[in-house]
């Protein structure tokens, strides 16, 4: 049976080639784009989900003077909240930033994926050991753990326990006490070698700074509301005494200033709420869900293009279907036939939407510079998960054709009446719905197109283009003069600041400040710089002066930005004291030093005398040539110690990173489900044809033009398109403002981003159909009158 049906299926592929290639196309297509779209969200669903007990697993953040909430939080946190029975454990990590110089034997390696975390660390993470003992692990303080891949790349083999390695400029020496399993599963966690924490840690006991990620894990039955019982408990057992605000406590909680807990549960971090200084990039739960929404409507589109065509062409098949019913083939069987063609079909589909979707994934990568998900052939479980898909996918659109083909009866088809009107509620049910998914996406597409093209090119308050950033300064000691006046010689430098901090930095200062008539200080986001900075960044001065290094005075002056005026309630800002013992000498115009999520924030500026950071203003008409001129100065003033910097322009643009590239591949898929909604719109309009071609023909003989024959068969569609784009308008609409209401600094949604895309799909659905109307309208009307 099987053999026969394959038959049948190559025999009907020969008979109609281009309806075979435009239908395995389509359906090829969609499974394609909503295969990555769906293993896209599952991907960044799955963060962190492969821990055991991982829901009982919370990570605390924390914030107090009104900073915001931070990842990061007191180096003395764990030790007093191990003080509570409902802790089991608590863990400690950080990154230490930079990368290590590691040497095995005579090899030198560079490692950038290092984690500095507490002995109990395994304790709370459950990962899987290949070798050593996870309990004792790191108890030495000269021990290491490497994932097995690791282990393999630094000593070949990954039976590596006992075997040593040199760290770091120093050649420290530590001894691999475990291996862990190779981690291929997703976590914001950086995973590759662990090294225990004691040489990074501070001896911090203030609850006012936070600097590293603080973990703990619940016993059985606990839950987050417990946690953050413990941690109220906590603040006011604890901190408060400590902190001594010199107010009473509940006064002190309920203020800006106040030290608060912050706790993530460990696979809600991820895609939860973004806290400052995070380990890694979160995703962005609203694009995830929009991906989803675009992968389900692409495989609806996929399933009603698949239904439009094969119903078109199933019309040339009534009369095989009649004659079988008429030698007694049973309708079930003939229904459960027409199931297996279009399974086989998907699954011959399947091959061609795996070479589709890497082919797509690797125009992602062009398209945004970063890669979206691995490979489909990278792993045989992607290849089965397609074929399961692809049969899915068959199975569900090939149901509406095998009960619409199978209901002819016997009689009336094999005398040629079709039975089947020339209007149908359910064909124009389904290109309605293909249009309004279409113009919704279309119109979504072009709004976040708007609002990343307005990120890119509006005014941020200061000028960012070729600024450089030198942030590890303090290497030079008591030389960075010396080293900028070296730098400053080259002719492709305009300007150079020291400062301490820069906007899209990770460092942050906060300090408070009161006017004599205010009751309580306010806590304000506070830049350290010197008299370059506002030229470096070409920030305007709206009233009073700039720092002046030259006056003693400057070193208790501030500089304050418009948000910092109307926060203080001044109405002539210029000379007015504040702190008692500082002064405004100038207003600066407001400038966004964050991502466009946040607001403008009040900012004071003071006078630098720390210079963390050496800012370079540059005419980028040098770049490689000067970058080269300045590794090798850095390399004659501290060769022991690598060079960072950083560009303004690329810090900024990473704020919004991911976003721009899931809005890119958005795009991109928005795009082809409106093909795969053409191609449903041809195999309709081919099957609407079939059914008048009669019809036109006599028109024809009684005179009517080929372009009034184009217009009646193209009126009907375009009539349907046109309620889709009135359906699509109201819920784009909706949608966009639900997206862009994330956005503090948002575009405003103009009419013409809803008319331009409705018209363009009518302008192409247009075309789409008037290509087979057009052929139709110019046939032989002897021809036509002859169509059985």
């Amino acid at each position: 049976m099987f053999k026969t049906l394959l038959k049948t299926i190559v025999r009907n592929a020969q008979r109609r080639p281009v309806f075979t290639t435009i239908n395995l196309l389509g359906l090829s297509l969609g499974i394609a784009c909503s295969f990555i779209m769906l293993r896209y969200v599952q991907q960044e669903w799955s963060y962190d989900k492969h821990f055991a007990d991982g829901e009982q697993v919370f990570r605390i953040g924390t914030g107090f003077m009104n900073m915001g909430s931070f990842a990061v939080s007191q180096e003395i946190l764990r030790e007093n909240v191990l003080a509570f029975n409902d802790i089991e454990a608590a863990t400690r990590l950080t990154t230490r930033g930079g990368e290590q110089s590691l040497k095995i034997g005579e090899e030198t390696f560079i490692q950038d994926e290092t984690l500095f975390v507490d002995s109990t660390f395994f304790e709370v993470f459950a990962y899987r050991f290949e070798d050593g003992n996870p309990s004792t692990a790191l108890q030495s303080p000269n021990s290491v753990v490497l994932t097995a891949d690791l282990a393999l790349k630094f000593f070949g083999k990954t039976n590596v326990v006992g075997e040593y390695i040199e760290v770091g400029d120093e050649q420290s020496l530590f001894q691999v006490t475990g291996v862990v399993e190779e981690q291929t599963q997703n976590s914001h966690l950086p995973t590759g070698m662990w090294m225990p924490i004691y040489p990074v840690l501070r001896g911090e006991d203030n609850w006012m700074s936070g600097s590293l990620y603080n973990y703990v894990k619940l016993p059985k039955g606990a839950d987050k509301a417990d946690l953050v019982a413990t941690l109220d408990q906590l603040v006011r057992k604890e901190v408060y005494p400590k902190v001594n605000p010199g107010m009473e406590l509940e006064s002190w909680l309920a203020s800006s200033n106040a030290v608060k807990f912050y706790p993530q549960q460990l696979q809600e971090i991820y895609l939860g709420e973004r806290l400052r200084f995070d380990l890694s990039a979160g995703g962005n739960p609203l694009l995830v869900n929009i991906l989803a929404i675009i992968g389900l409507i692409i495989l609806i589109m996929a399933s009603f293009n698949y239904i439009n065509l094969s119903t078109a062409v199933g019309i040339t098949r009534a009369r095989e279907i009649g004659v079988k019913k008429t030698l007694g083939a049973a309708t079930r069987l003939l229904q459960g036939r027409f199931l297996l063609e279009a399974m086989v079909f998907s699954l011959t589909a399947a091959i061609l939407a795996g070479v589709m979707a890497d082919s797509l994934l690797y125009a992602v990568e062009k398209a945004t510079g970063s890669r979206l998900l691995e490979t489909l052939f990278e792993k045989p479980v992607h290849i089965m998960a397609l074929v399961a898909f692809a049969l899915f996918v068959g199975l569900l659109s090939g149901l509406y054709p095998a009960f619409f083909l199978t209901r002819f009866r016997p009689a009336e088809v094999l005398k040629g009446k079709l039975g089947v009107q020339k209007r149908s509620f359910f064909r124009g049910g389904l290109i309605v719905i293909q249009f309004t998914l279409a113009a919704f996406l279309l119109i979504g597409t072009l709004t976040v197109y708007q609002q990343f093209q307005f990120m890119r090119i509006s005014d941020k308050g200061f000028k960012h283009e070729n600024v450089l950033v030198l942030y590890n300064l303090d290497s030079l000691s008591n030389s960075k003069e010396s080293f900028r006046q070296q730098l400053v010689q080259h002719t492709e430098v305009l300007s150079s600041s020291f400062n301490s901090r820069m906007p899209a930095g990770r460092n942050l200062w906060q300090a408070t400040y009161k006017t004599p008539e205010m009751e309580h200080p306010l806590s304000l986001n506070t830049f350290p710089i010197d008299g370059d900075y506002l030229n470096t960044l070409d920030m305007p001065l709206l009233a009073g002066r700039n720092f002046d290094a030259q006056l003693a005075s400057d070193s208790s002056g501030l500089i304050v930005n418009e948000a910092a005026v109307k926060a203080l309630g001044l109405e002539d800002p210029v000379g007015q004291k504040i702190n008692e013992d500082e002064r405004i000498i100038g207003v600066v115009k407001d400038f966004n030093f964050q991502d466009y999520h946040h607001a403008v924030e009040p900012i004071v500026m003071i006078f630098d005398a720390n210079k963390h950071n050496l800012s370079l203003k540059l005419k980028g008409e040098n770049m490689t040539g000067f970058l080269a001129h300045l590794e090798e100065k850095w390399q004659a003033f501290v060769p022991e110690e690598p060079l960072s910097y950083y560009f303004l322009d690329e810090n900024l643009a990473a704020l919004s990173e991911k976003e721009g590239i899931l809005s890119k591949a958005i795009a991109l898929f928005s795009m082809l489900a409106l093909f795969i909604a053409c191609l449903g719109l041809f195999g309709l309009a081919v099957f609407m044809t079939a059914l008048r071609t009669k019809e036109m023909g006599i028109r024809k003989v009684l005179g009517a033009s080929v372009e009034g024959i184009v217009g009646l068969l193209a009126k009907d569609f375009l009539r349907l398109i046109a309620i889709a784009t009135l359906i699509a308008i109201p819920f784009a609409y909706w949608g966009t403002n639900q997206w862009l209401a994330d956005f503090v600094f948002r575009i405003k949604l103009d009419w013409w981003l809803f008319v331009l895309p409705s018209i363009a799909i009518l302008v192409i659905a247009w075309l789409t159909v008037s290509y087979h109307s057009l052929r139709l309208a110019r046939k032989n009307p002897v021809e036509s009158l002859h169509v059985e």
